[in-house]
Formats: C-alpha cells, sequence, structure tokens
C-alpha cells in the first residue's frame, strides 16, 4: 500500500494508468549463517569429529514421513520442502561429557510457522523417541528410560529431553539428549545436546539458544 498526495495522485474510485510494481523476491539464505557455532558460551569446546569410541550418539528427523504422521501433520499442509540445509561444526567438551551438533533449513516463511505450530504439541517427546535413532560402541546397549518436554529454556521453538541409560559390560552410565528447536522468519534450527552422567547445563543452554536467535533475528 502507498500514499501519495502529490500531483497527479489517482482520483478516489480510479485505477491508475500506471502498471503496479512487481513484489521483488526475498534475498537467499544461506542455511550455513544459521548453524551454531564457536562463541562465548562454546569457548571451552574444541571442534572435532566425533571419535569411534563415543559412548553414544543420536540423531532425529522431525522431517522424516514417520514423524510428521506421529505428529499428525496432514499430507500437504506442511509447506514446501528447504531450499538450503547445512550441519554445524561437531562441539566437543572432554573435560565436562558435552557434545553439541547443529542444523539449519531455509524454507519460505508459512511453512516455518506451520511447522513451528506441530512442534509445540504435546506428543513431542513420543513421536521424536520413536524416530531417534541412536548408535553406540559394539558391545553397548542404549535404552531411553524418559523423554519430556523441557521448560524453562526460554525463546524455542520448543525442547526435548530423553534421558538415557548406557550399558558397557559392568559399566553403567546416564546420558542426556536435549533436542532444542529455534525458529524464526525462514529459517528452522535444531540443536543436539548430549551430556554424559548428569543433566545439561541450563546456562549453557540458554547461551545456545542466544546465539541463535541472534543469527536468525538478521536475515
Amino acid at each position: 500500500m502507498s500514499c501519495d498526495f502529490g500531483e497527479g495522485t489517482p482520483a478516489a474510485g480510479r485505477t491508475p494508468d500506471a502498471e503496479p510494481r512487481p513484489t521483488s523476491a526475498p534475498a537467499p539464505l544461506r542455511a550455513a549463517d544459521y548453524v551454531l557455532t564457536r562463541g562465548p558460551e562454546t569457548e571451552s569446546f574444541d571442534t572435532r569429529t566425533p571419535e569411534p569410541t563415543s559412548a553414544a550418539t543420536t540423531s532425529e528427523e522431525p522431517e522424516s514421513t514417520a514423524f510428521r504422521s506421529c505428529m499428525g501433520v496432514v499430507p500437504g499442509t506442511e509447506g514446501r520442502e528447504a531450499t538450503d540445509s547445512a550441519t554445524g561444526p561437531e562441539l566437543h567438551d572432554s573435560t565436562h561429557g558435552t557434545s553439541i551438533e547443529s542444523t539449519a533449513d531455509i524454507r519460505d516463511p508459512d511453512s516455518v510457522r506451520v511447522m513451528a505450530g506441530y512442534l509445540q504439541q504435546s506428543q513431542l517427546p513420543d513421536c521424536l523417541r520413536q524416530n531417534l535413532k541412536i548408535t553406540s560402541q559394539e558391545g553397548t546397549t542404549v535404552d531411553i528410560e524418559t523423554g519430556k518436554t523441557l521448560s524453562g529454556l526460554p525463546d524455542v521453538t520448543a525442547a526435548v529431553r530423553f534421558q538415557m541409560r548406557v550399558q558397557a559390560g559392568q559399566r553403567s552410565r546416564v546420558v542426556f539428549c536435549d533436542v532444542i528447536f529455534v525458529f524464526l522468519g525462514r529459517v528452522e534450527a535444531r540443536v543436539t545436546l548430549i551430556q554424559l552422567d548428569s543433566v545439561p547445563d541450563p546456562a549453557l543452554e540458554r547461551g545456545i539458544v542466544r546465539q541463535l536467535r541472534d543469527k536468525l533475528s538478521r536475515q
């Protein structure tokens, strides 16, 4: 909409002779600009490839057909596919037993809003759990004990915490896996944080979310 009170303004009820200007397409975004990277909140972390002796790693695919079906996504309502996707560097803090991975997808704003709405439903922990893929060292067994919505983490679209027990021979360890979604504008960002033996540091997770929100606000 525009208002022109200068000379040549069309009279009310008349159609201007000039053709409307075409709407310009939004500038393309790079998914790699919206993944988690090293910053003040992760200054003690190393960036490296996971070692094959790591106790357990997890991955989940919220865009999978099985996940969408579990969440009640009506086919055709989830919007367009991502125009760009990226995986962030893997961050590891061996001192505290923390590993972090992130991904980002670029989609149109309507598609992002629709998926954000689905993620806020109560069945999210169960649906993620059903689609959680766990890989571990040979001879190690992993049991998912609980999965629940993670409350108290501000500025996230959704967050889920899984508590798992990893058994290797006679040794048993508790592993927490937090999956954090931050959606804004045309970007869907996701972080997976693995913490050995203790609950993940809330201050660390708030810092992670702040970094992502800051990046996503610049589109």
